[in-house]
């Protein structure tokens, strides 16, 4: 999840026909069981929900470069999109002063250069105006922009796919997602889920992982994540909500340093999987030939092809 991606959670509709998980555009739960009780499916539902334990930090710093700031890779020491966004203010705010100060000193001629002084005396003011009334519009143009680079695109891939394939692996029913829009907004991954209405410490702790998956996608495929604060947010509400709550700060850094592990571990185990399904997620296919193209992947895992 990036910084405009979301985590969704939904509670479960009725019950669909336990029939189709090989046609369907978003296999149901249903489906999906009873594909795995014909054998035809491997990965949904293949890992148990783990239970949180207290987790060392030199347990984390097995993912990660011994020299670097753990914290830098995991994303939380800053927020990429909001940086350039500031950035991008300061840069054209700073341009049109300098830019206001050339041309006083030209020798444009009048008709010229009193209007284009004008616009160029204006710009860091309308920038700065920009920043404080659409603040998400600008983020946004600046996420489209950044989107034009394969290498950002391979990110979020990433991130969104983490997601999506440790709820698979949890057992979780997905209904949508979306990795690669134009301008990068709305990047979500669309869970119906029992646990959407509970707050037992068991279902928070799938949520925790299911939560810290995105950028744990991004440490392994990537070599560290961007924007992770949001996720930890996000998760932080979440514990706060929980019954009994997990209020203070330490108990939730312990969570979270628990709940990163247990996702890195398992996306680390699945990593073909990951990056069969961050290239589905390229070309933007439906939420059932993603899960074709995972459960393809692991046959062919298991019976030795290429």
């Amino acid at each position: 999840m990036r910084a405009t991606s979301c985590l969704v959670l939904a509670l479960p509709a009725a019950c669909a026909l336990a029939t189709g998980w090989s046609t369907s555009a978003a296999p149901t739960a249903a489906q999906l069981t009873a594909g795995k009780q014909a054998g035809e499916v491997v990965l949904w539902g293949s890992v148990r929900p783990p239970r949180a334990r207290q987790t060392a930090q030199w347990e984390l710093k097995l993912f990660f470069k011994a020299d670097d700031d753990m914290q830098e890779q995991l994303g939380l020491r800053r927020q990429r999109d909001q940086d350039d966004t500031f950035g991008l203010i300061a840069g054209i705010a700073v341009a049109g002063v300098v830019t206001s100060s050339f041309v006083e000193a030209s020798s444009l001629s009048p008709p010229l250069k009193l209007p284009l002084g004008a616009v160029c005396s204006l710009a860091p003011f309308l920038a700065l105006l920009a920043g404080v009334a659409v603040p998400q519009q600008l983020q946004a143009a600046v996420i489209a922009l950044r989107r034009l680079d394969p290498a950002y695109r391979q990110r979020q891939n990433y991130h969104e796919a983490g997601h999506f394939l440790v709820g698979y692996l949890l057992g979780l029913e997905i209904e949508r997602y979306n990795a690669a829009s134009a301008d990068g907004a709305g990047a979500e991954v669309e869970f119906v889920s029992p646990i959407a209405s509970t707050r037992t410490h068991d279902a928070v702790d799938a949520v925790a992982v299911l939560a810290m998956a995105g950028i744990a996608a991004e440490v392994i495929a990537c070599g560290g994540a961007e924007g992770g604060t949001t996720d930890v947010g996000q998760l932080r509400g979440i514990l706060r909500a929980a019954s009994p709550a997990i209020a203070t700060r330490k108990d939730q850094d312990d969570r979270i340093r628990w709940a990163t592990l247990m996702a890195l571990t398992m996306l680390q185990n699945e990593r073909k999987s990951l990056d069969v399904l961050a290239k589905q997620f390229e070309t933007m296919e439906d939420v059932g030939q993603c899960i074709r193209a995972l459960e393809a992947s692991a046959e062919r895992e298991r019976s030795g092809a290429v």
